[in-house]
């Protein structure tokens, strides 16, 4: 090779590494300041996730929520029994069960408080209490009828204690209750946050039988 010939070969060497630069850095800039990455796996599971606990079962309407519509991921049935010693609290429990059970399922963020004050709620979701599609259905038993609260005549027709049946063996202190609730969401976090903060709510009123 002559040392033109090696002159052009080294020059054209040179000025195609120098074209393969430029390319390589034109890549790194686009994948830096072009189009945005895609998000990893655990990124769009986190997304999916917001999306879902975002979604609300609405609380009030023609008949309670959770009677009618899919079946729910998570659920908790709790028997309350009244202790109210009068009929005015033991309706302040049960506008109290309501009232919370509407804020939870709809969706709520935990307020701020003093540092000495007590925790606005038991902490299990953090800072937003996210609706989970949770739902809260609340249904009486016969017994709330009884001559307690002198409302043996409003109690409907058809509900009566349940018999007993061939071959049952019953624990009498985990059956029956004066009120049962019925607490359903998405996540199993969501549903024991909902039945500890009803069971604040209704503190000194209510207590749970099973």
């Amino acid at each position: 090779m002559t040392a033109v010939d090696r002159r052009r070969f080294l020059t054209g060497s040179l000025l195609g590494l120098g074209a393969a630069g430029v390319g390589a850095g034109t890549g790194v800039a686009l994948e830096e300041h072009g189009s945005p990455a895609m998000p990893s796996p655990a990124e769009q599971s986190r997304a999916v996730l917001a999306r879902s606990l975002a979604d609300r079962v609405p609380f009030d309407g023609p008949h309670q929520a959770g009677i009618l519509g899919p079946a729910a991921a998570q659920a908790t049935f709790v028997a309350l029994d009244s202790i109210a010693p009068n009929r005015a609290l033991l309706f302040e429990g049960l506008q109290a069960l309501s009232t919370e059970a509407r804020l939870l399922t709809q969706g709520d963020t935990v307020g701020e408080q003093e540092v000495d004050d007590p925790a606005p709620d038991s902490g299990t979701l953090g800072a937003v209490d996210a609706p989970d599609l949770g739902t809260v259905t609340i249904a009486f038993g016969a017994s709330l009828f009884d001559g307690r609260y002198d409302l043996a005549s409003q109690r409907p027709r058809q509900l009566t204690q349940m018999p007993s049946f061939p071959n049952d063996a019953i624990d009498p202190t985990r059956a029956g209750g004066d009120i049962l609730v019925q607490i359903t969401a998405g996540q199993r976090d969501t549903v024991v946050h909902t039945l500890r903060e009803l069971m604040r709510a209704v503190a000194g009123k209510l207590v749970a039988r099973w």
